[in-house]
């Protein structure tokens, strides 16, 4: 385990993985992020590479399985490569386990920084090999939530339209009813486990959460997933798609999905996440 922190939040995170585990507010001592309960979700943070959801990969034509959901960087240990006192980049290599579900040569770079009351998560995609690198990629983080009426979800402009998703297939129909400001309720769940929103109007989403503080997203990604556990949880994970889960009739080629990263030398993506504790 790795720890970063400034004058404002320490933060740690587990090498296999890359994964956030703790956020805490210095001003408060308050834990921000999600603690696991396997009632709920066994899980805190994946970063996710090199697929969303889980469904079988075509390569040039070959199929590959990757065994877990979202891609395998999440079960990889990752090296350090770089350490400051509120800085820190973690490296995973292409090795012998990647290349018998993902045949490609590449580095995987991920970085978390603080700026101030700010997380910066950053990642950078290298390709190692002579054709282009077929990827997915996203950031998975749960912060704590009330879904007691307290908690809400702000758009700064009204969605036009999001994809449910039930039981990992992303549907066709595109349906306009997630509003430019969503009370955290249980009932905004009760149909979809997961609202992905084209992110076709450049979005900043703002959350307040309930439990005493508030959470500014940032980033440039082609889709937004909002998930919670529709069985229950109090956390909130709102996800930079750089990619997009299973849909219906979804090519089996990799290369040939929908906001598929097809990259011939590297490809860098970044999330900021504001954090204003009451």
């Amino acid at each position: 385990m790795q720890s970063i922190e400034n004058a404002d939040l320490k933060v740690e995170v587990d090498e296999v993985g890359a994964l956030l585990t703790s956020v805490i507010a210095k001003k408060n001592n308050q834990e921000l992020l999600y603690q696991k309960d396997a009632r709920y979700w066994p899980c805190q943070d994946v970063v996710i590479f090199p697929q969303i959801g889980k469904a079988p990969n075509r390569i040039n034509g070959v199929d590959y399985d990757c065994p877990t959901r979202h891609g395998f960087a999440r079960i990889s240990r990752f090296t350090i490569k770089k350490k400051t006192v509120d800085s820190l980049t973690l490296e995973l290599r292409d090795n012998a386990e990647t290349l018998k579900i993902y045949p490609f040569s590449f580095v995987f770079d991920v970085t978390i920084s603080l700026e101030g009351p700010k997380i910066i998560r950053e990642a950078k995609v290298i390709n190692k090999s002579a054709k282009p690198l077929p990827f997915a990629l996203g950031f998975h983080q749960a912060f704590q939530a009330k879904y007691d009426g307290s908690g809400l979800i702000h758009f700064n402009k009204a969605p036009r339209y999001y994809y449910p998703m039930r039981d990992g297939l992303l549907l066709k129909k595109e349906l306009s009813i997630f509003h430019q400001d969503e009370v955290l309720l249980p009932s905004l769940w009760a149909d979809n486990e997961t609202w992905v929103l084209p992110n076709d109007q450049g979005y900043r989403i703002d959350v307040k959460t309930g439990c005493g503080f508030g959470l500014k997203y940032r980033f440039d990604a082609p889709e937004i997933a909002i998930w919670r556990n529709n069985g229950g949880g109090d956390f909130l994970c709102v996800e930079p798609w750089w990619g997009i889960g299973s849909y219906a009739d979804m090519p089996k080629e990799m290369a040939e999905r929908l906001d598929e990263n097809n990259v011939a030398k590297s490809k860098s993506f970044r999330l900021e996440i504001g954090i204003d504790v009451a």
